[in-house]
This record gives structure tokens, sequence and C-alpha cells, in this order.
């Protein structure tokens, strides 16, 4: 029985072992190019971490906040930036858990990104500001302004999930998979190979661009490494969008939304025309905007026609 519990303990031990490594190559791997350097930027210190963000242009401010994705970072921005840039103050941050910014070991809320949008703005750019945010962060950059009308000029989303989708707070075993993603050798193990470098050229080439010409190597290596950094710590944020943490119900928000809102969608993405109507009947003032030939990040496909209707916007 000794030498049983023995053999036990040494197999185990070694297939930590091996586990661990396997996930110091990945890292080492997803991180040697340095794509997302921060070398022209800056930190923030925030209550729960210190946030990566850039500033460029002279103007009005505007603050970019990127899809809350683990691969998401504000390199996503990098061709609007240049753009908006020339007549404004631009600000791209990267949200905590994601990119070069701190990723600590929490459940992630929507209502922490609400927070963080409030502080950055009172803390950083200290006057009103208009927002663009893509994805689900058009959810918390529109509750940020609800709970702080003070701080936000006007909005513009690109390509927000469905009203209905983010009401599916919480998931019944949300317990499982936070247990597994909190362990340190397992859980990292698992991230990994859920956040591989071919599951993100494919999401880069379909779910995100749609085409391939669109799609540069620095774009994939960019999406890998912010997946990666910080030893991984992604998955902790990864779990919390399985559990849908990062969801709330925005129908009244809209309903009672004062600010102007553009509402930009991709004419490829399959819901695009039932998100419209979910927010015009919730609110008909409402501006709206379709970009041809693009899929999900118009931004990167169509960069100077986006920029053109958001300038077109904000005067």
């Amino acid at each position: 029985m000794k030498k049983i519990i023995k053999h036990t303990i040494a197999l185990t031990s070694l297939t930590v072992a091996g586990l661990h490594l396997t996930n110091c190559i990945i890292e080492e791997k997803a991180t040697q190019k340095r794509i997302l350097t921060t070398r022209n930027g800056h930190y923030f210190s925030w209550k729960y971490g210190d946030i990566f963000y850039t500033k460029q242009g002279k103007g009005s401010p505007v603050l970019l906040i990127h899809n809350l994705t683990p691969d998401s970072s504000s390199f996503e921005w990098n061709k609007l930036i240049l753009q908006l840039s020339k007549k404004h103050t631009v600000y791209a941050i990267d949200l905590l858990g994601c990119g070069r910014s701190d990723k600590p070991q929490i459940i992630y809320t929507n209502y922490i990104y609400v927070q963080l949008v409030k502080d950055f703005i009172s803390k950083v750019i200290k006057r009103k500001t208009d927002v663009i945010a893509s994805g689900q962060s058009t959810t918390f950059s529109l509750m940020a302004n609800v709970l702080n009308t003070d701080i936000i000029n006007k909005l513009v989303f690109i390509n927000p999930k469905s009203i209905y989708e983010n009401n599916n707070i919480g998931n019944k075993n949300s317990n499982i998979f936070n247990i597994i993603m909190n362990m340190p050798v397992l859980g990292t193990y698992l991230y990994n190979i859920l956040m591989r470098k071919d599951y993100i050229e494919n999401q880069c080439n379909k779910d995100y661009c749609g085409k391939e010409y669109y799609i540069t190597q620095d774009m994939i290596d960019a999406y890998y490494e912010s997946a990666h950094l910080k030893h991984s710590k992604g998955r902790y944020l990864f779990a919390s969008i399985y559990n849908n943490y990062t969801n709330v119900n925005i129908k009244k928000a809209i309903t009672n939304l004062k600010n102007p809102l553009l509402l930009i969608q991709s004419e490829e993405r399959e819901t695009s025309e039932n998100i419209f109507d979910e927010y015009l009947k919730l609110n008909e003032e409402i501006q709206t905007k379709i970009i041809t030939n693009t899929n999900c990040l118009p931004h990167i496909e169509a960069s100077r026609r986006t920029c053109d209707y958001i300038e077109s916007f904000l005067k």
C-alpha cells in the first residue's frame, strides 16, 4: 500500500511538473514578439491594479474602450487612433484583465468596469469626454454614463451584443468552472488550450474580420500575446465572461438615455438588423449606421469610413 501511495504521489508530481513546464513554454512563445509594447504608454494606478493606456493628439478628449475578451487590448484601435488623434486627444486603455493591464484573481463583474470608466475619466482625463466602445464593453460604458451623468458627452457603440443576450446573468456551473480556472497549473493549462494560437487565428479570420486579407500576422500575434501576458492570468476574466458575470440588463438605461448615441453595425454581421431594432424600439433618438463589407471590427476593416462617420457624429 505504501509503495502504491508513493508511486501515485510521484506520478502526480511528474504530471503537475510537466503541465507547468508546458504552460511556461506556451507563455514564452506567445509573448516573445513583444507586439504589445509599453514604450509609449502610461499606467493609471487603480484600486484593482495598474491600467495601461496611451494618449495621443490634441483637441476634445475621446476614450476608446476595446471589446471585453481576454485576448483583446487597445491594439484593436490602432488604425482609428491615427485618424482620430488629428482632431482629438485620444485615450485608449487596456481593460483590467486584458493586454498590458493587471489581471488580478477576482470575479470580474460589469460594475467593476463601470467603476474603471468613471475613475479613469475623473482622475486621468479630468473632463467630460466622448466614449467609443466595441462589443461587450458597450454595456458598462452605458452604465457608467447612467450612474455618473457628468463625465460622458457622446457615445459611440460598435457592434454591441443583443440587449436580450445581456440579460443572461450568472451560470449554474459557475462554481465548478471558477474552481478549475483558479487552479494555478491545471487552470492555466486548460486556459492555454482554449486560447491556443490556431483558435485565435481562426477567430481573427472569421469572427473578427470575416475576410482574410484584412488580417495581418501582427494582429494575430497581438491577440495571442494579450491572452497570455501576465502568466496567462486572463483566465480569471475568461471564467467571469463564461459565467455571464460581465452581463447586465441595459433596457432601462437605453430607454432613459439622454446622451447622443451612434450605433455602428457591420453589414455582414447576421444580427445587425435585429440589434438595431432592439435599440430603436427602446429609444428612437439613437442614430444608426451600417458599415458595408465589414464583419465585426469595422474600425480595422474600414477604418477611414468608420472614422468619418464618427467624426461627423462627434461634431
